[in-house]
């Protein structure tokens, strides 16, 4: 009755890969689910998009699951802007022009997505102590409009308000 993935020395990963539902879309959700890791890391997709000419790849917002100590319960945006929301952070993104200097050292304005940090939910450490290593444990992802958060074991792990309107996905 589960869904399980294994990477090995015969059949390493060739990189990120994930299993696409295809039955519609979704807005806002609550998803719930158990999960449990031995080695490596994974995570939940969603709002995602698929990566053209890749099979199985896709981009977007990501609730990772990790078996070391560091990224279980962030929010990554995988393919799409990098961390969004460490462990024990609320952030609100928005789009911002910044000047970046080409392979050639020419100034070019670019948009780029900013992370600001405006409050403390909770200690890294604090929240590591809630997840049970190579055991199962409950993590929940609630999705409403521009805002994301997460939970493992009941307990928050990230909050995220998303105010690049160009650019947060919403289904």
């Amino acid at each position: 009755g589960c869904i399980t993935g294994q990477t090995t020395e015969e059949k390493p990963t060739k990189g990120n890969t994930f299993i696409i539902w295809r039955g519609g879309e979704t807005g806002d959700f609550e998803l719930t689910l158990d999960y449990k890791i031995v080695g490596g890391n994974s995570g939940v997709q969603y709002r995602s998009f698929e990566v053209p000419d890749n099979k199985w790849v896709v981009g977007g917002y990501q609730a990772d699951i990790d078996s070391g100590d560091t990224y279980s319960g962030i929010n990554y945006g995988e393919r799409f802007r990098g961390i969004l929301a460490n462990r024990g952070q609320k952030t609100v993104l928005t789009e911002v022009e910044v000047d970046k200097k080409d392979k050639e050292g020419n100034v070019k304005r670019v948009k780029e997505v900013k992370v600001d940090v405006v409050e403390k939910l909770g200690e890294s450490a604090d929240i590591q102590a809630k997840i049970k290593k190579e055991d199962w444990n409950e993590y929940k992802i609630i999705a409403k409009g521009n805002h994301v958060q997460h939970f493992i074991n009941g307990m928050q792990t990230i909050d995220v308000t998303d105010e690049d309107a160009a650019n947060a996905p919403k289904e």
